[in-house]
């Protein structure tokens, strides 16, 4: 079932374009961005009742993304009519789609998105639309999907998958200042906080309803854990964050 042990540990990025669209002129600096999958791979789901547990072990193995492209917003500033509007409408965008596989098991990968020169400038703010993709083969865990995540449940193979088409603003507090000196920007996604980043989710409850050995959390509903597909589908957004290199 590990699809990660039939590719390459680095799942190769399908990447039709890099491209910048601004109107500013003056010193460049080139953006490096890459996405990280951070945290354990292993954790407990659930808590203890009363008279018995209702924990779950849980095993993540395989997390996997397509993203459409990838977008840098330039911070507000204040005119003189204390009205707030971005800086020279400045915008750098990684254009997709993007493959990302950012487990080998339970070894947590980083993915390249690419470099590009930009103005500088005070970005704090990155946009990524998740989108479903076709442009792989249809066996793939991410045809038709936009996010795919397996594992193990108590010993007990489960797969979440969902076909969200949507936009994520992941925000930078102090901002990402990019120079003649460049910049690098990671987006990291927390894997132990896909259980309780927005929503506290009991995987202990998913259920193999049709009972073929392997418990399936999606849209779908084959299973009758629809429901957990779509909180997940929540935290794994919510567990997005941005860091500086």
């Amino acid at each position: 079932m590990n699809y990660c042990k039939a590719i390459p540990t680095l799942l190769v990025l399908i990447i039709s374009a890099l491209s910048l669209t601004s109107c500013t002129e003056g010193v460049v600096g080139t953006v490096q961005l890459s996405v990280s999958a951070t945290g354990n791979t292993s954790f407990t789901s659930g808590r203890p009742a009363i008279h018995h547990r209702t924990e779950a072990e849980v095993m993540i193995t395989d997390f996997q993304l397509s993203i459409r492209d990838v977008s840098l917003e330039l911070e507000a500033i204040e005119n003189d009519n204390d009205s707030t509007e971005t800086e020279d409408s400045t915008e750098i965008k990684f254009a997709g789609p993007f493959v990302l596989d950012l487990l080998d098991d339970t070894d947590v990968l980083t993915q390249s998105l690419g470099a590009v020169d930009f103005p500088q400038g005070v970005y704090e703010e990155v946009d990524l639309v998740l989108h479903k993709t076709r442009d792989v083969a249809t066996d793939h865990p991410l045809y038709d999907r936009s996010i795919y995540l397996a594992g193990t449940i108590d010993g007990i193979p489960f797969e979440m998958w969902h076909d969200t088409s949507e936009n994520l603003e992941i925000e930078y507090a102090e901002g990402v200042t990019v120079d003649e000196m460049g910049a690098g920007i990671t987006i990291t996604f927390s894997v132990d906080q896909f259980m309780n980043s927005l929503h506290q989710i009991d995987l202990s409850q998913a259920q193999d309803g049709n009972g073929d050995g392997l418990i399936e959390i999606n849209p779908n509903d084959p299973d009758g854990n629809k429901e957990l597909a779509d909180l997940l589908k929540e935290n794994i957004k919510e567990a997005a964050d941005l860091l500086e290199d």
